[in-house]
């Protein structure tokens, strides 16, 4: 676990320009496979969040490898919320936007709307986040 968490940390945004010919979706790719096969794999939550935080202008797919592994297994709405308090960034107020799309009890709704409201705050929020955050919420 160690490992695959040493390497979401060592991606860099370079690596998902396709213009550069990045290799980061495939990486992503081959780390989600490690990860979904583990028993501890809620351990890389907080990583894959820091990770959308720390490259918040990087094409991780749409929806993309991790997303895909984050809904797989669930129990990722914790991280989720406290990355879009964090550092909000236009891949988890879309996450966020998934989950208002699914059913969900009308508290839980309201708690991930209020998440959004309060990430559209957020200091020196970038305007691609703030479009997608405004995306999100235009829809409800």
């Amino acid at each position: 676990m160690s490992a695959i968490i040493e390497d979401f940390n060592a991606l860099k945004t370079e690596q998902f320009d396709p213009s550069a010919n990045g290799a980061g979706a495939e990486r992503l790719q081959a780390l989600g496979d490690e990860l979904s096969g583990l028993a501890d794999r809620e351990q890389a939550i907080g990583s894959i969040f820091a990770l959308f935080e720390r490259l918040p202008e990087a094409d991780f797919g749409t929806p993309g490898p991790l997303v895909h592994l984050l809904e797989d297994m669930g129990g990722y709405e914790e991280g989720l919320a406290r990355s879009l308090s964090h550092r909000p960034t236009s891949h988890t107020a879309w996450m966020a936007s998934r989950l208002l799309n699914g059913e969900l009890p009308e508290k839980r709704r309201g708690f991930w709307l209020e998440q959004l409201w309060q990430a559209a705050a957020w200091p020196g929020l970038d305007e691609t986040t703030k479009e997608a955050i405004e995306e999100a919420l235009s829809t409800r």
